[in-house]
């Protein structure tokens, strides 16, 4: 079972820790995640009497409010990447002037070192939706110019997103390109007047959310939202729920009129978000009909009535069980073999010049080379100091900023028991019960006010604790 007041391990703790006047508001947030983690933890466990179970949950939670008290978290709307807290009680001595701004995920780890990878992420999502939320402005239209900027506009930065059926991540719509080949955007065909799409713009005109949503029925009817971050989701969410709109899962467009603009063979239209995906044409309009022959789940902008496609890059014709949609190009098996790859990030499909050589991690421990997107490249992957490019999630930082890959730190580095930082092999000094640190931690951690200090043995080389001597004591190794 964890020990969640690890980082306090040592330390003697006064009753009465001064708070310096700093708003609790961000350690009462990040408290009640904590302890959430502690709850769930416990229901887990099997095997282990229900007093003894009792016994943990209040002792750990006493120490996570003991943690958040003895650190403070605090953020600053200024910095959106970092929380500000006490490292260390010699810090904390210092007041105001001792507080120091961290990365928000090594704050966590800093005050929760038992947290894991995927806990702490989770927790700084939620600490940047919920604490550092940005300032969006809700749009809404029904003109063809609004569907185009809220579709095709720069999109805000990414943050990790819960997804569902009625609840989409902007990186993943098929349809948030500008379609510069085309005349116009597919997405404009929704401005037929039954329609009214919802979006939010940040300060600097980025997009950071949107949904369409058929206005013509008594109660409208709402595809999925697509959103950036978890808080974008709640303003769109909350407005559809003013309007009295039916969510996606249970919405249906079956009767709406999109606007018919026939071009090249077939009509410049979306990839419809709601079930039927087919439609008919009725004079100048795309009416929704799950009767309807027009196919209306393609990427590519362009919508066909039967099941025939042309390739984009050779123009030979393909059965639409042979297409696939390459950037919202329809390329056949030929060319697709001779000039794209499959991108090992994504699972889809770029032309083999955008292909970027990244390290990862299998399931079983071994290091792969995969294929990316230089996009995702750009995005989800560092260059380590040993020149390759890793996947951030087996990439460590170095206690001197220094970003080194899986492999680099499995071969050439440890984390140090002390300070929980990543240290190379050369600076390993070996504790009594084989834990590694350094000479630096031990004489930092020697300095303190513990009432134990680390001496070496001078046969083995090895510290171990002991209770500090009073002065005129000898301290024998």
């Amino acid at each position: 079972m964890r020990d969640f007041g690890k980082s306090l391990a040592g330390l003697e703790l006064s009753d009465e820790l001064s708070n310096e006047g700093l708003s609790r508001r961000a350690g009462k947030f990040i408290e009640t995640r904590v302890y959430d983690i502690l709850v769930t933890g416990i229901g887990d466990i099997r095997g282990i009497e229900g007093t003894i179970l009792n016994s943990y949950h209040m002792e750990q939670n006493n120490k996570i409010k003991q943690v958040i008290d003895f650190y403070r978290p605090n953020v600053d709307r200024n910095e959106p990447n970092s929380l500000y807290i006490w490292p260390d009680a010699n810090a904390r001595s210092k007041g105001r002037n001792g507080r120091q701004a961290m990365r928000i995920g090594r704050a966590i780890r800093r005050m929760f070192p038992v947290l894991t990878d995927s806990e702490i992420d989770k927790m700084v999502d939620e600490v940047k939706a919920k604490l550092l939320a940005k300032d969006f402005t809700l749009k809404t239209g029904q003109d063809a110019a609004s569907f185009r900027k809220a579709y095709s506009y720069e999109q805000a930065d990414y943050e990790n997103v819960d997804t569902s059926w009625s609840k989409k991540h902007m990186a993943n719509s098929c349809m948030r390109y500008s379609f510069d080949s085309l005349p116009k955007h597919p997405a404009e065909a929704y401005a037929s007047g039954e329609f009214t799409i919802l979006w939010l713009e940040t300060p600097s005109g980025q997009i950071a959310g949107r949904c369409v949503v058929w206005t013509k029925p008594e109660i409208p009817q709402a595809a999925p939202i697509y959103c950036v971050s978890e808080a974008a989701y709640e303003m769109l969410n909350d407005q559809l729920y003013l309007m009295g709109a039916r969510r996606a899962d249970s919405a249906s467009w079956t009767g709406a009129c999109l606007v018919a603009d026939p071009y090249d063979g077939g009509w410049l239209a979306p990839y419809l978000d709601l079930e039927p995906r087919a439609l008919r044409v009725w004079g100048d309009y795309l009416v929704v009909d799950e009767c309807g022959t027009i196919d209306g789940s393609n990427y590519g902008g362009i919508l066909r009535d039967g099941e025939c496609y042309f390739c984009e890059d050779c123009s030979d014709s393909i059965h639409e069980m042979d297409v696939t949609h390459v950037c919202d190009r329809a390329i056949c098996p030929s060319c697709l073999e001779s000039r794209y790859f499959r991108c090992e990030y994504s699972d889809e499909y770029y032309p083999e010049c955008d292909a970027r050589e990244v390290y990862s991690r299998h399931w079983n421990g071994n290091t792969v080379v995969q294929y990316w997107d230089s996009y995702y490249a750009d995005e989800y992957a560092i260059e380590c100091t040993d020149g390759q490019l890793w996947y951030q999630e087996y990439v460590y930082t170095t206690a001197d900023g220094e970003d080194i890959s899986a492999d680099q730190y499995d071969n050439e580095y440890f984390t140090c028991w002390l300070s929980d930082g990543i240290y190379h092999n050369d600076e390993a000094q070996v504790l009594e019960d084989g834990e590694l640190t350094t000479l630096e931690q031990i004489q930092a951690f020697n300095k303190s006010d513990r009432i134990y200090e680390y001496v070496q043995n001078e046969l083995t080389g090895e510290w171990s604790s002991q209770r500090k001597k009073e002065e005129g004591e000898q301290c024998i190794a």
